[in-house]
């Protein structure tokens, strides 16, 4: 039988200046969590050319697209005080108030779409903000979550991604219908983001490496597009 989908939930780990800006080769990294120059052009794209990462994220938000009113979008950011008890470990990043904390691109307008959900995981595990349980579950509302899908897009693939796909899977409402998309994640080095794309195969997760492939199995009909043409990573 042929699996029914009510809802798709993308999530956005950490899309936020700190993280994933723009940056100019030879640039040094505006502090110690971005991802430095070849991951954000990866995510990003060169300056003023096609923003993979934005365009797709837009994509989820677009009335044009049919699909897309079915997904719901969860942003898991960092959001700190000025002090901060990891600032010594991590440097300081993200502080409430300024523009490293605001998210990347033109993606800060969606923060106040009714159909935008904020998470603010000052850890590793996106299970430090209690949120976390209420927001799943306004989500999920009576919906069964064999009929729902997860996506998940963002840094660092090794840790922050991969803490919140256990999550998704171990605890509570627990889904099983969980993917990757391979060409929107990144970690500032290349092996440790590979290394944990194949642990996240190893144990069961689904791991799309072509960034169209990966919005249709959220539920997106890409063919309504008028004059589609398909998001390439750099």
């Amino acid at each position: 039988m042929a699996e029914q989908i009510e809802k798709s939930i993308q999530f956005l780990v950490c899309p936020q200046r700190d993280f994933i800006d723009k940056i100019a080769k030879g640039q040094e990294p505006p502090n110690r969590l971005h991802i430095g120059y070849e991951s954000a052009l990866k995510l990003r794209g060169l300056e003023g050319k096609p923003d993979p990462f934005v365009t797709v994220v837009s994509r989820f938000f677009d009335p044009k697209i049919s699909g897309s009113e079915k997904v719901s979008i969860v942003i898991d950011e960092d959001w700190h005080a000025k002090s901060c008890e990891e600032f010594p470990i991590f440097g300081e990043h993200c502080v409430k108030g300024t523009d490293g904390a605001k998210l990347a691109g033109e993606l800060e307008e969606y923060r106040w779409s009714p159909k935008t959900y904020i998470i603010r995981a000052n850890s590793i595990n996106p299970i430090a903000d209690k949120r976390y349980y209420s927001v799943m579950e306004e989500i999920r509302g009576k919906t069964k979550t064999e009929h729902i899908r997860v996506g998940v897009m963002g840094v660092w693939t090794h840790v922050k991604v991969e803490y919140l796909l256990i999550c998704l899977r171990t605890l509570a409402p627990y889904f099983n219908h969980i993917a990757v998309c391979e060409p929107l994640c990144a970690s500032p080095k290349q092996e440790d983001h590979l290394y944990a794309i194949e642990k996240f195969k190893m144990l069961g997760f689904k791991v799309f490496h072509e960034i169209d492939a990966y919005c249709e199995w959220m539920g997106l009909n890409l063919k309504g597009l008028k004059h589609h043409e398909p998001v390439l990573a750099s």
